[in-house]
Parts: C-alpha cells; sequence; structure tokens
C-alpha cells in the first residue's frame, strides 16, 4: 500500500512539473513579470477595464513594450516541438501578451492553450502546402515548375497586343505597374504565399518572399520579350543583399533601443 501511495505522489508530481513546464515556462512567466513591472498603475487599470484583444491593441502591444527575438525563443521552442515549423512573429506576441492579460487579471493561464488554435492553423497549412508542392494544378490553375514555364504561361494568357504595350514602357515601370494587379494575380494563383512547386524552385534559389517571386517573374519576362539577358543570378543575389542589409538595419536599431 506505501508503495502504492509512493508511486502515486511521484506520478503527480511528475505530472505537474510537466505540467508548469508546458503551460508556464520560466522564461514566459519571467517575462509577463518585466512587462508587467513596465506598466503605469493607470496603464493596469486600463487593462483590468478592457477585453482582451482591446488590451492587445493598447497597453499590451510591442509598440508599447517591444519583444525582442530572444524573449521570443520559449514560443518557437514549443511551437517547433509540436511540428510547427512557421510560425508569425506576431501571433508569438498575442500568446505572450495574451499571457500577461490574464496574468494582470489574475486568472489561470496556460501558454500551451493559448498557442494551440494557431498551431492548428499552421499545421493544417503545412499539410495543404505539401500536397500542392506536389502538385502541377491547384484548384483548376496550372502552376508553372520554374521560370521558363513561367514564360509560357504568361505568352498563353497575353496576346500580341498586351505583350507590344508590355515592350512600350521600361522593365522598371512594368514591375512597378503590374505589383498590385497581375503580381497579386500571380501570387494567389500560383501559391507564393501558401506553397506550390514554383514556391519550391524559387526558395531553392535563395528567394523566399513571394513579393520578391512576383518581381523577378515581371521583371525576367519583360526582358525575354525584349529579347535581353534575364540574369537569374543577379537578380536573386538583389534581394538577398536587400534582406541582409534590412536584417542588418533592424540588430542596429534593436541594439540602440536596447542602449
Amino acid at each position: 500500500m506505501k508503495y502504492i501511495v509512493l508511486l502515486f505522489s511521484f506520478a503527480l508530481i511528475v505530472n505537474v512539473l510537466a505540467q508548469n513546464e508546458t503551460c508556464t515556462p520560466r522564461k514566459i512567466e519571467r517575462l509577463s513579470g518585466k512587462i508587467i513591472s513596465k506598466l503605469s498603475p493607470a496603464q493596469i487599470a486600463s487593462v483590468m477595464e478592457k477585453d482582451k484583444w482591446t488590451a492587445l491593441e493598447g497597453e499590451l502591444s510591442s509598440e508599447v513594450y517591444p519583444l525582442k527575438n530572444n524573449e521570443l525563443k520559449a514560443v518557437y521552442d514549443y511551437v517547433s516541438g509540436k511540428g510547427c515549423h512557421s510560425f508569425y512573429r506576431e501571433k508569438a506576441e498575442d500568446a505572450v501578451f495574451s499571457y500577461v492579460y490574464f496574468k494582470i487579471h489574475k486568472k489561470d493561464t496556460c501558454l500551451s492553450k493559448l498557442l494551440q488554435p494557431e498551431i492548428e492553423v499552421v499545421l493544417q497549412q503545412q499539410k495543404f502546402s505539401k500536397m500542392h508542392i506536389a502538385a502541377d494544378s491547384i484548384e483548376g490553375i496550372y502552376i508553372p515548375r520554374n521560370l521558363e514555364d513561367c514564360f509560357s504561361q504568361l505568352d498563353y494568357y497575353w496576346d500580341d497586343t498586351v505583350k507590344t504595350g508590355i515592350l512600350m514602357v521600361t522593365e522598371e515601370e512594368f514591375v512597378g505597374n503590374m505589383h498590385i494587379g497581375t503580381g497579386m494575380w500571380l501570387r494567389n494563383s500560383w501559391k507564393l504565399w501558401s506553397g506550390s512547386r514554383l514556391t519550391e524552385y524559387f526558395n531553392y534559389l535563395g528567394i523566399h518572399h513571394p513579393d520578391d517571386m512576383s518581381a523577378i517573374i515581371l521583371a525576367s519576362y519583360h526582358r525575354y520579350l525584349s529579347k535581353k539577358p534575364v540574369n537569374l543570378e543577379e537578380q536573386i543575389q538583389f534581394y538577398q543583399d536587400y534582406w541582409k542589409k534590412t536584417g542588418a538595419e533592424e540588430k542596429k536599431r534593436l541594439k540602440k533601443a536596447k542602449n
């Protein structure tokens, strides 16, 4: 009997520890306390009077307390452990600030429960993405395999009159004018946001943002019609350099804000 009681007690302790690790990771617990300490009594009183989403647009937002990447690591580690390999920063921030909201309201909360709805959405997206990547057509629309295949599809969609009009403007004007209309159609129809074999093609080349993909397609098509070299490697380097520079500037901004 004594052995059974000890075994039950041990199992209970393990379960509580596991729940604490999952529901209230120490890093998130400490971070929530840090955020709350930055709020004035008036701000805390205001949060107490608001519903969660209103508070997250006001006192509990990244504008009031900018979260650093390392502060969100506990969230990313958790969702990654659930097989969720892509998670938007704003969703991670929402989870942290939601956790803070419930702490201020002195309500029991659990990070895993706050994150679960978003995890399910991303896992579903990943599932569809895998299916899409293997498909040559999605929702009845043919998905090009590569850049040359994009040219073939655009040749099919546009007649000679449209092509003549394209050649009457510069490459920069064409790409800029087409970004919203045709560019948006390319991004949505060829599933550059949600994932397709064309997305995989660009990812393999080192291009990951759908806006960059559509810009490369349009610029390359203008060069193709103009019988100019596409210079794909040069275009890829341009966008890679852009994101590298943007990342470096963001690091400087965060370092300056920290000091």
